[in-house]
């Protein structure tokens, strides 16, 4: 059995927020979370390694080294419940991996939030981005 057809693909999802002032709110959510000791992992803090690899490395080194990418952005107003349900949906800050802690946790990030807006009203820009591999050879390009 094969998990992916002859003719399937395999795709892979981000986001990624560009490093600007509507977003400020994801470097208070960031360092809340760095100060209950969350662990960010592999996926974030391995990109500084040496032999850290991208998915696209990765994927030019298998049998599906067709590789696209296709890419949106969006610009969304968000709440701080958004943020913190956010946070908790995280592996990195889920409820479970706080325990107990979760509830200073919660207090902590609102009251950073509260910080930059009173109102609890923030702006989300944001890139959603698909990255899409199929079978082939990879100086072929993926039709």
């Amino acid at each position: 059995n094969r998990m992916v057809t002859p003719d399937g693909a395999l795709a892979l999802f981000s986001d990624r927020h560009p490093d600007t002032a509507e977003n400020v709110w994801r470097q208070r959510l960031w360092a809340t979370m760095r100060a209950y000791g969350c662990d960010f992992g592999p996926h974030r803090g391995g990109a500084s390694e040496e032999a850290y690899r991208t998915h696209e490395a990765v994927l030019f080194d298998s049998a599906f080294s067709r590789i696209a990418g296709l890419s949106e952005f969006l610009r969304r107003e968000i709440t701080a419940d958004d943020i913190v349900g956010r946070a908790f949906s995280q592996s990195a800050s889920s409820r479970e991996l706080l325990g107990a802690r979760a509830g200073a946790f919660e207090a902590d990030l609102r009251a950073a939030l509260h910080a930059i807006s009173p109102s609890g009203g923030f702006t989300e820009i944001a890139e959603m981005f698909a990255l899409v591999a199929r079978r082939g050879n990879a100086g072929e390009r993926a039709s």
